[in-house]
């Protein structure tokens, strides 16, 4: 398979007979595969594992066909070949993998599970604080080894102001506890 397309259509053309892999029920890797597969219309089977270790390298042996996963854990086995990445769950092609194509570009638009990380502070942090802190942050981020690190272990780096990081984790957590919802697996 080349294509995300061509995945679909195998999916289409074999409903349940396609496996993805994940770190385990309500993970990450399985509420954005599921929701993948939720968006795209197809029919897949869930594998959970014990992390995602185990699933990379079943997927390396073709006992599952997908999972859905940050491109650290995978980069070195996409640089040489043994694995193809189709699509990337974003709103915008990522700089590292600049030839494949966004969800919305690959024909499944809405399908936006990116995996991102930030910086907490304890509510009722006073807003000085809170500023001082953003303003290290966007510092430290645009120091060039900093750049180098964060690229180094395939990760794009995005500021935001304290208030555009309160609205996308709003918005993320509307999308995210959709996916849970949908996907039927019990919360504790």
């Amino acid at each position: 398979m080349k294509t995300l397309a061509d995945f679909i259509a195998l999916a289409k053309a074999e409903p349940g007979k396609l496996n993805y892999a994940s770190a385990g029920p309500g993970s990450t890797p399985q509420l954005a595969a599921d929701q993948f597969a939720r968006i795209a219309g197809v029919s897949l089977v869930h594998v959970p594992y014990r992390g995602t270790t185990p699933g990379i390298a079943d997927l390396l042996g073709g006992t599952v066909q997908m999972i859905s996963i940050s491109l650290g854990p995978v980069k070195g086995y996409v640089e040489s070949g043994m694995l193809r990445v189709l699509v990337v769950a974003a709103k915008k092609r990522l700089a590292l993998l600049p030839d494949v194509p966004t969800s919305a570009e690959a024909g499944v638009p809405g399908y936006d599970m990116a995996t991102w990380f930030g910086l907490f502070a304890p509510s009722g942090t006073p807003k000085e604080i809170v500023d001082q802190l953003n303003g290290w942050i966007a510092d430290m981020l645009a120091d060039p080894e900093t750049q180098q690190r964060l690229a180094a272990n395939s990760v794009e780096q995005l500021s935001m102001s304290p208030d555009d990081f309160a609205r996308f984790i709003a918005a993320e957590a509307i999308k995210w506890g959709r996916a849970v919802r949908e996907s039927g697996v019990p919360m504790q």
